[in-house]
């Protein structure tokens, strides 16, 4: 196989295998196997190469015919000194995969990879390897170097030309918790955040925000929240926005 450094970085997707013990090198190597995938794509996979063959090995016992071979793929050597138990996560396994993920990050900022894939990761297991943070999300956004950030959620259309962006207002959170947490002004944040990205791709996106409650409060059976502050708010930021067509 050629060294990364010998393929063109703009084809480069970096993948940072998530917690050793998930599903992560399961489903990445799955993935792989797709025959929809570009063939100038080049994954660079960031973890233990001797755990991703052994996760190949059970897969073809398992019966499953369609995977990537690990010996024909780029990965960033990252190796454990613990055995791993698939489905059985360790605080180490947890500290190994939180070092794939910023080695992974270093590599796109040094210009060697185009784009990130995370792979799912234990987090209470981070927590107890003392990495605390509520997700990947927030341990990127350190990274760049960024006071803020935003998980988005986006699905292109395979045939025809429509594309959905959902943008997040809150993350890992109890539902408890969740209505205390938004303000007119996280959402109004939000909501600046998704035009911004979403005008990337159209100067005109249509916008739709999502009640809070059952019915959007059922006109205040089932809530006040939309009543209250959340309609206001968002006939303050049409009014700012005009050229902006924005539902809820």
């Amino acid at each position: 196989m050629p060294s990364p450094l010998e393929i063109n970085a703009s084809q480069q997707l970096l993948i940072a295998l998530g917690d050793p013990a998930g599903i992560g090198m399961e489903v990445t190597l799955k993935a792989l196997a797709s025959s929809t995938l570009p063939a100038s794509l080049q994954p660079v996979l960031v973890g233990c190469r001797r755990s991703l063959m052994a996760t190949h090995a059970r897969l073809l016992q398992q019966g499953h015919a369609t995977v990537a071979d690990p010996t024909r793929l780029i990965v960033d050597d990252q190796p454990l000194e613990i055995t791993v138990q698939p489905g059985e996560p360790t605080t180490a396994g947890a500290a190994a995969g939180f070092r794939w993920l910023t080695r992974a990050v270093e590599r796109v900022q040094q210009g060697q990879g185009r784009a990130l894939v995370t792979a799912p990761i234990a987090k209470h297991l981070w927590h107890a390897a003392g990495h605390h943070y509520p997700g990947q999300t927030e341990r990127l956004a350190e990274l760049a170097g960024s006071r803020q950030c935003s998980m988005l959620f986006t699905a292109i259309a395979p045939h025809g030309t429509w594309r959905l962006n959902t943008l997040l207002a809150t993350t890992h959170l109890p539902f408890s918790q969740i209505a205390a947490a938004l303000t007119p002004e996280l959402v109004d944040h939000k909501l600046n955040v998704l035009l911004d990205f979403c005008r990337r791709f159209r100067p005109d996106p249509h916008l739709v925000v999502a009640g809070l409650n059952p019915h959007a409060g059922e006109a205040g059976r089932l809530g006040a929240e939309e009543s209250t502050w959340l309609s206001p708010l968002l006939e303050r930021w049409r009014q700012q926005h005009p050229s902006v067509r924005l539902d809820g």
